[in-house]
């Protein structure tokens, strides 16, 4: 299994590199958290802004979300890269990502309930928050 650790973004992979980032995070979490707090406690120029948005629900929801679509586009592309691929593999792996889309969005309760799962997990309320709108 691929070692996962936080990356930097790579312009020219684009696919992967967000791929890998957006996993990492999402299985690091706990960690990232624990360093984002021992810097916030001993910086004397921190923000709490990075730790506060991390902690709730739309941003599990969002890493969740975000790691699925990723992930079937990842395939796609790597796949498209080849050098054996023709037009009508092209059309077949393009309409497979789309089904699989259409299946994540078909799905929402399974989606809603792992991300549930998943921020319960991290100690956090699944909750939706709203930001409040201007009047």
């Amino acid at each position: 299994m691929k070692k996962l650790k936080l990356k930097k973004l790579c312009t020219t992979r684009w696919s992967s590199s967000r791929t890998d980032a957006v996993r990492a995070l999402k299985n690091r979490y706990a960690d990232i958290l624990k360093v984002l707090m021992r810097i916030i406690l001993t910086s004397k120029h921190s923000d709490a802004t990075a730790l506060k948005n991390m902690n709730n629900f739309n941003f599990v929801m969002c890493i969740i979300i975000w790691e699925r679509i990723l992930t079937s586009l990842h395939r796609v592309s790597q796949q498209l890269q080849a050098t054996n691929t023709d037009i009508s593999t092209s059309v077949r792996l393009l309409s497979a990502a789309y089904g699989e889309l259409q299946y994540m969005r078909d799905s929402w309760d399974s989606v809603l309930m792992f991300a549930n799962a998943t921020s319960l997990s991290w100690g956090i309320k699944p909750e939706f928050t709203s930001k409040r709108q201007g009047a």
